[in-house]
């Protein structure tokens, strides 16, 4: 599964209710005066990986404005990538709650509950992504992983009720190489 980027990274193709938000979140940037953490320097470190700097920056910036969905965004994902994965899931679930229209909170929202083993609650994260800009690749790649799992589950649910149902029995072996690229396996 692959995790969002920081959404002004992702997409040229930002839904117009995207593109208003993000542009309002620029608003509200330009008008935090000197001193404030700029946005651009975030990114910056996670372009250079370096994490726990980008981390410090998110926390200083949302000790200021706490609101700040972009910090927030980053603070989960820097979390995520820390092995916090709880309290990562717990700012992503905000996130969907207050801008139900940022595609890359569902995204990540649902790579989280994949990981998780709640495959349903992905399957609608993903589906969400998708429909608040149906030009997210991530997202739809995400969906189709999700659906293979299902797909698995259904086959061996099949096999459990009917050992003998060949047709199952094939399309669940045939599932299995992509299941394998899935898990990281060659």
């Amino acid at each position: 599964m692959n995790p969002a980027l920081p959404f002004p990274l992702v997409s040229r193709f930002c839904t117009r209710t995207l593109a208003r938000v993000l542009v309002c979140m620029a608003c509200l940037i330009g008008s935090w005066g000197v001193g404030a953490v700029d946005h651009n320097d975030v990114q910056k470190l996670l372009r250079q990986a370096k994490d726990k700097e980008a981390l410090a920056l998110v926390e200083t910036a949302l000790a200021t404005k706490p609101r700040d969905p972009q910090m927030r965004f980053w603070k989960g994902m820097l979390l995520d990538r820390q092995g916090q994965r709880d309290t990562a899931l717990q700012i992503y679930r905000d996130l969907v709650q207050e801008y139900p229209e940022l595609p890359e909170p569902h995204n990540n929202l649902g790579v989280i509950l994949a990981a998780k083993g709640d495959v349903e609650g992905a399957k609608a994260a993903f589906e969400m992504a998708i429909r608040t800009n149906p030009s997210y690749a991530i997202a739809h790649e995400n969906l189709g992983d999700v659906l293979m799992q299902l797909a698995r589950q259904s086959y061996l649910q099949a096999l459990s009720l009917d050992p003998k149902l060949a047709s199952a029995s094939r399309k669940l072996e045939q599932l299995q190489p992509a299941l394998k690229l899935l898990q990281g396996q060659p």
